[in-house]
């Protein structure tokens, strides 16, 4: 019994010691704007530069611009221009880069749900990763996407990044 009630103890003291809870649970959540911008080739992954602004970028959560482009996603239907696409991409965004091939030492990816037809797109986005400076990054928002493959292809997306 003297064990276990010290066993009890000794758990408190840890407990007090090092409080647990999710990352960044503590961290306050601030506003973000972003608008990023994607081209397509043949010989490269759709790619474009970004810019970020709002309290978020002020507070040091996420960078101001560099270049992002997409990792890895799934498209449905891919043969049908006349019908509404749904996208669920990954995009990985470099801070600071001027190229998808740059290699930079700090950024962040998002998952991004996309519906797009002949009217736009409409978008929900999570912030699920990063290095760096942005190690810890967590956020989610929503925003719009209009162009064409052709042309290319701009998102606004909006949320909040702790």
């Amino acid at each position: 019994m003297r064990k276990l009630t010290l066993l009890a103890a000794v758990a408190a003291l840890f407990l007090v010691a090092f409080p647990v809870g999710p990352a960044g649970a503590d961290s306050p959540s601030e506003d973000v704007s972003l608008e990023v911008n994607t081209t397509f080739s043949s010989n490269a992954p759709p790619n474009g530069w970004f810019t970020a602004s709002g309290p978020a970028v002020d507070a040091g959560l996420i960078c101001d611009s560099g270049w992002s482009f997409d990792a890895g996603g799934k498209f449905s239907p891919r043969d049908n221009p006349n019908v509404a696409v749904n996208i669920q991409a990954v995009k990985i965004f470099k801070c600071g880069a001027t190229s998808w091939t740059d290699d930079v030492p700090h950024g962040f990816t998002m998952r991004l749900q996309i519906h797009f037809d002949k009217k736009g797109g409409s978008i929900k986005w999570v912030a699920i990763d990063g290095w760096g400076d942005y190690a810890n990054i967590a956020g989610n928002g929503d925003g719009s996407s209009f162009g064409s493959m052709a042309e290319g292809i701009t998102d606004s997306l909006s949320g909040k990044i702790r």
